[in-house]
């Protein structure tokens, strides 16, 4: 389009103060500017993700630049950082700019990138490439990472044509770290990542074993007696009694005969240990055992599940130690997610999903899949105009249930539970009618399908809302109810006490955010609805201080072209708090099976299932967080109380934060805290380094409650320190079930005045008629983040993002992108007047393209903007024509 004439332009103020709205004649020469002459400021200014980081040697001439090329040149970082970066192999040429002095490497390479920084034992050095060589992209390329030491010596390399190269840190000390570009270009994501640490677990525990079993070992020159007392009292039995190996002796006795068996196996396990026991102080035995039973650990070995922070907060791997969500009958548990659909061939929900999965969508122009309702739940997307396709069943999908501990991308709430995708969102949303019809199948109930799944779901999950109730869709869930059906939805995202719709009706769980501090989000909605609060994210922030924004991280898809791939990205919302809840029940009906939904609401008005954020008592329902936070562990021992009662949890000890990242404060606070039952006992909190002591805050008798890590830094050199503070008690102390019980914390902390080069790198920003999608200006952001531009009276909506490989494109893989008021949700901007604080925040995109803007033909849109060969700080307001990447 052609630039806008602005020396005609008159100051929005004078048009306001007029009440104007025809055209307005200036001076008196009778000349008469249209409404379509008359420009509007619109001001705002846009913030970056928490620890952002830039490589400071990028493509984009407009960047600010220092060469990080050699060792001596190594860019600093602060520990617990995301770095957005580019290296090359071969100048660009510029092969899509077309414009040579808008890049830095059109003629030369940048093949290799140095970063100094400090790191811990375990730490994770996570490299993605985002133009990775099979890829779609304009650019591609093969990145490898390295470490080196200090000196920097080579230490470990992860040099694969993958598109995610990993390190794990060997131990404590500076490093350097080397990315290096084999073959291509590419822009990547490093991420430096928190050690993995194992849930803290009781040093008495006792491993499974078999009950009325014992392995023994034999003494060299043993002789079996028979007037052995253990042997008469316990009727053991062994087949043999070899000296050369492990012998399996079985309990045979009349008193393990006559022990109960309907109140589980704690009785035969009681006699087994006693026999052991006896056994144990016999002549000529070397030892006696328990026949253990080996598990995986349920910790998953899912390569993305150390970036879901969200379920540490609800203790979930303490219940994971409980159930994975399998029924003892094999019978699957089955939640019903009612979204958009499903990615169906995603790596990491495929083999989750169940075969009766329907699309419930009956208008065709919705649907975008080109007919009404049929079997077919896949999500071809819901992009319309510039509203992104969100893919946002599959990241609900993800939450719930995930392929877990397959050692492919994230971990569900629930492993073992599985998914029956039902679709009623499509560009437009949802209707009523179409959300009526799910909730009728997902229940087993007549609906217009004319079909039921084989098996009905024993939880719904509904994402979705809005402010209007509907008699249908209340008549459905109370139906869905009826049929022994629990149904759990989102509050909704409009930081607002008005009710929010299916969230609101009665027998729904409505489920608020909140975020890693345990604080309700700002986006939640709330008021006196809210039954229970689950970790919602905020992208913005980075309050666990694991170095990356605290989105939730689930699937996802990733978009090429018009072909989907198996993708993985953080989003925020009470979308993402609901399946947190759905799947905790679907744990809590692995247990109990027989569970029902009165069950499930009577233990959350008892505080059974939740924590309490507010103090204000478990059985005290508050706006926020209706009757708390949802505690996976405590749920799971809930629904095995509410069935039959018989299982003894002991203490086990939590703190909060889980690690305690001081930086450059002088003290922090956490609290400890007994998330299992027994009686525990603290008998001493100690720091393993001297610079660093604990003092009592504010405690229990026991020992449970509030604490202070204190860092005196007086004869500290610079640096990264570490310490480890050690918690040691007792459970149940003085009776025969004592047990000895310890936790221990990990405590970073900054010695000395670190910057990291970067922060936001150069941003771009495009507006567009929110009504026709056409490009209507671009303007080039300051570097502090700062933006103006000038149109005239209208509807636009606003997106900006960065172009560090400068192949005239935004928000593509390994950019900052971000949109108003957020790139998933955008919303026009009415301008009839001169508009400030239109500000938003911008994140990089990692390996998914899911969130640029789909085209009708299901292609990726990306956002393409003009190149100047200018350098400096300027802005461009000429239009731009053409978008879409490709066809």
């Amino acid at each position: 389009m052609n630039r806008p004439d602005k020396r005609i332009a008159i100051p929005a103020l004078l048009a306001a103060l007029l009440g104007l709205n025809g055209c307005i004649e200036t001076g008196t020469s009778g000349d008469f500017l249209t409404d379509e002459e008359i420009l509007f400021k619109v001001t705002g200014t846009l913030s970056s993700s928490a620890n952002l980081v830039v490589d400071s040697d990028v493509n984009d001439m407009l960047a600010t630049y220092t060469s990080n090329d050699t060792l001596g040149e190594a860019q600093s970082l602060v520990n617990l950082v995301t770095v957005q970066g580019f290296a090359s192999a071969t100048p660009t040429n510029a092969e899509f700019s077309q414009i040579a002095a808008a890049e830095r490497f059109s003629d030369v390479a940048d093949p290799i990138d140095y970063y100094a920084v400090s790191l811990l034992k375990d730490q994770n050095i996570l490299l993605t490439v985002s133009n990775a060589e099979d890829s779609d992209e304009t650019f591609t390329g093969n990145l490898d990472l390295y470490l080196l030491d200090g000196e920097g010596d080579l230490l470990l390399s992860s040099d694969t044509s993958d598109a995610v190269e990993r390190v794990t840190v060997p131990a404590d000390g500076d490093y350097h770290i080397r990315v290096e570009a084999s073959s291509g270009v590419s822009k990547y994501v490093m991420q430096i990542l928190p050690a993995t640490s194992a849930s803290a677990v009781p040093s008495g525990q006792l491993a499974n074993f078999v009950a009325g079993e014992m392995l023994v070992g034999y003494d060299e020159n043993y002789q079996p007696a028979n007037d052995n007392s253990t042997i008469q009292t316990f009727g053991l039995s062994s087949d043999s009694y070899r000296t050369d190996r492990p012998n399996r002796i079985v309990i045979r006795s009349a008193a393990s005969d006559n022990l109960p068996t309907d109140e589980g196996d704690h009785h035969q396990k009681i006699q087994t240990l006693k026999a052991i026991k006896a056994m144990n102080a016999e002549a000529g035995i070397r030892y006696a055992e328990p026949n253990y039973i080996r598990q995986a650990y349920a910790q998953p070995n899912d390569p993305l599940f150390m970036r879901q922070w969200h379920y540490s907060q609800i203790d979930l791997s303490q219940a994971w130690d409980i159930t994975t969500g399998s029924r003892s009958d094999s019978v699957p548990v089955i939640v019903a997610v009612i979204d958009t659909g499903v990615f169906l061939a995603h790596e990491d929900l495929s083999g989750k999903l169940t075969s009766d999965g329907y699309d419930f969508i009956s208008n065709v122009n919705n649907a975008a899949d080109g007919d009404g309702i049929d079997s077919n739940a896949d999500d071809p997307g819901d992009g319309f105009r510039l509203a992104a396709s969100s893919w946002h069943g599959t990241h609900v999908a993800g939450t719930v249930a995930a392929e877990t501990n397959n050692g492919t991308g994230v971990a569900g709430v629930s492993w073992d539970a599985r998914i029956m995708p039902l679709r009623v969102l499509g560009k437009q949303g949802a209707t009523s009618y179409d959300l009526a019809q799910s909730i009728f199948y997902a229940a087993g109930l007549s609906n217009d399908s004319n079909t039921v799944p084989d098996q009905k779901a024993d939880v719904i999950n509904m994402s979705l809302g809005s402010f209007s109730s509907s008699a249908t869709e209340r008549e459905a869930i109370e139906q869905a109810i009826n049929a022994g059906v629990i149904v759990v939805a989102a509050a909704g995202n409009e930081s607002t006490s008005v009710p929010s719709y299916p969230a609101a009706y009665s027998g729904v769980i409505s489920v608020s955010a909140t975020d890693a501090n345990d604080n309700l989000t700002g986006y939640s909605n709330f008021g006196s609805t809210i039954d229970v609060a689950a970790p919602g994210g905020d992208s913005q922030a980075d309050a666990n201080s694991d170095g990356l924004p605290d989105g939730i991280y689930s699937t996802l898809v990733s978009v090429s072209g018009s072909t989907r791939n198996n993708g993985y990205e953080g989003y925020q919302g009470t979308s993402m708090a609901a399946p947190h809840v759905a799947g905790v029940i679907a744990l809590m009906k692995a247990v109990n099976p027989n569970l029902t939904p009165a069950q499930v609401d009577s233990l959350i008005q008892q505080g059974q299932l939740t924590d309490d954020l507010r103090n204000d008592g478990a059985t005290t329902r508050n706006d926020s967080f209706g009757y708390g936070r949802i505690n996976a562990f405590k749920a799971v021992q809930a629904a095995i109380a509410v069935g039959d009662g018989s299982i003894t949890i002991p203490a086990i000890l939590s703190a909060s934060p889980s690690v305690l990242n001081v930086g450059t404060a002088d003290n922090l606070e956490f609290t400890l805290s007994n998330v299992g039952q027994g009686t525990p006992n603290i008998a001493s909190v100690v720091s393993s380094e001297s610079w660093a002591s604990i003092s009592n805050v504010s405690t229990e008798s026991n020992g449970l409650g509030r604490y202070r890590i204190n860092i005196d830094r007086t004869n500290l050199n610079d640096g990264f320190y570490t310490a480890l503070v050690s918690i040691t008690g007792t459970d149940n102390a003085g009776t025969e079930n004592e047990k000895a019980i310890s936790l221990s914390l990990a405590v970073y902390v900054t010695v000395g005045e670190f910057t990291t080069e970067g922060a936001l790198t150069r941003q771009y920003l495009l507006v567009f008629d929110a009504q026709t999608g056409s490009t209507v200006t671009e303007t080039t952001v300051e570097l502090n983040g700062t933006y103006s531009f000038e149109v005239p009276a209208g509807e636009y909506q606003i997106v900006a993002g960065s172009d560090t490989d400068v192949d005239a494109f935004i928000c593509d893989p390994g950019e900052t992108c971000g949109g108003y008021p957020s790139l998933s949700l955008l919303s026009p901007v009415s301008v009839g007047r001169n508009t400030s604080g239109i500000d938003f925040p911008v994140t990089v995109l990692g390996t998914s393209s899911a969130l640029s803007v789909e085209a009708k033909d299901g292609a990726a849109l990306k956002f393409q903007r003009q190149v100047s060969g200018q350098s400096g700080d300027q802005n461009s307001e000429d239009g731009v024509e053409g978008k879409q990447l490709g066809n």
